[in-house]
Order: structure tokens, then sequence, then C-alpha cells
């Protein structure tokens, strides 16, 4: 057997939901998951807890035809497309786990996951500025607002992971905390959260990908290091990603 083959036996071989208390889990790759109107018009939760990814309007919808690592992607197109998974307390807890594979193709701001705040612009949001770096941002309707960012390079596929608690943040590439100052940081301030998550855009008004994403997960804890290691390389091996 080939290390490649080994790789793509082990990733076969583990499950997200073996580490405890997965709260959502969409995966491109998973043909049974998706649903087909005029573009995706559903992603379903494999997490077993049904917490979908919709969107019902046929011109919003993004489409499934672009691969990554042979595996099928949802390509979102940059004009309006977007799906969003309604909130629940579990979304809000209050510490986190928020992991994304995804790629831009095109270099601008573009969001990849947005929890909203309410019915504000603000909130927990992972995006790509300008094409060169990630940003992990988080902003209080009223005062707080914390920024790390990390270069990228532009249309590779990564794994983007960032751990919330309520006295720290923590955020990696790959497996890696880069440089820049996207890595562990102290959050000063509680934020309100509580809006639904949307993928692929910021809260449907702007910052609409151009780019795939391949595979979105969350738990409401934060994962130690072993766990969080076992996940990234399940994904690096996955997509053809090298993780640390």
């Amino acid at each position: 057997m080939s290390r490649w083959q080994r790789l793509a036996f082990r990733a076969r071989q583990f499950d997200p939901r073996n580490i405890s208390g997965l709260a959502l889990w969409l995966d491109a790759a998973d043909s049974t998951t998706i649903t087909t109107a005029t573009g995706v018009s559903i992603w379903a939760d494999k997490s077993g807890n049904g917490r979908n990814a919709t969107q019902t309007t046929g011109g919003k919808q993004p489409i499934r035809t672009n691969t990554i690592n042979g595996r099928s992607v949802i390509t979102f197109q940059g004009t309006d497309d977007t799906m969003s998974v309604a909130n629940v307390a579990a979304f809000n807890a209050t510490s986190q786990t928020i992991i994304v594979v995804a790629r831009q193709t095109t270099a601008a701001n573009h969001a990849l996951y947005y929890k909203a705040s309410g019915n504000s612009v603000n909130g927990t949001l992972i995006r790509y500025r300008s094409g060169s770096t990630i940003w992990l941002y988080q902003k209080n309707d009223v005062t707080n607002e914390t920024l790390r960012d990390s270069a990228i390079t532009n249309a590779n596929a990564n794994v983007f992971t960032v751990i919330l608690e309520p006295s720290a943040q923590a955020g990696f590439v790959n497996g890696n905390v880069p440089g820049g100052s996207f890595g562990t940081a102290t959050v000063t301030t509680a934020y309100d959260d509580t809006g639904v998550i949307w993928l692929g855009s910021r809260r449907d008004v702007g910052e609409y990908l151009v780019g795939d994403i391949c595979e979105v997960l969350h738990w409401p804890r934060a994962l130690s290091a072993a766990e969080r290691n076992r996940v990234e390389r399940y994904l690096g091996r996955k997509w053809g990603i090298t993780v640390a």
C-alpha cells in the first residue's frame, strides 16, 4: 500500500462524530447530504442534529461542480450566493470550536463563516482579507473588537480552526499558529453572538465568497490540542492539505 493509499485509508476510518459534542458537520464530499434545485438548496448536517444549511432562493444557491483532491466542494460564485444555518443554543455556547476547510479563487474581502450578532453586522467572522490574509474577527454590538490575521496563499485550500473561550481565543491554519497576530489572545469583553450562521457571505449583505467551501465543523466547547490535531489531520488527508 502506497503512502497516499495509507493516508486515504486513515481518512476513511476517522469520524468527527467520535469527538464528543459535535453540533454541526457539513461535508461537501458526501453526495447524500446535497439537495439540488437551481443550485444547492440543502446541505444536510451529518452530526445527527439536523442543522442543515439551506438556501431557498434559486438565484442565490451555490453549485457543486468543482473538486479538490478528487472530492466535490460547494462553489460560491461571488454575486449573492450564500447559505445559512438556523441559530440554536449549541452555537451560542460560552466556549466553541469552529473548523472550516475552504479556498478562494479570486482575491478580495470574502466571508467564509459568519455567526451573526443578532441583526447587526457584528459577530464572529472567518474571512479572507484582500486575498493575502485570513482574519478572525469578533465584535460586540457595543464595544469589543478583536482581530487576528495570518498570511495565506490565494487559491490554496486550507484548514482554518478557531477556538473561542471566555478569557482567550486561538487560531490555527493547517494545524499551525502562524506568524502575524493570528494565534492565542485574550478577549476582554463578552460579545453578543445570537444570530444565524452564514456561509459564503457576511450576513447576506456583502463579502460574497468567490471560491469553495469543503467542510464545516462546530463543537460547543474548546477541543483539546489532541482532539483538534486529530480533526485537522483527518481533514488534511481528506482534502490533500499538508497539516502539522
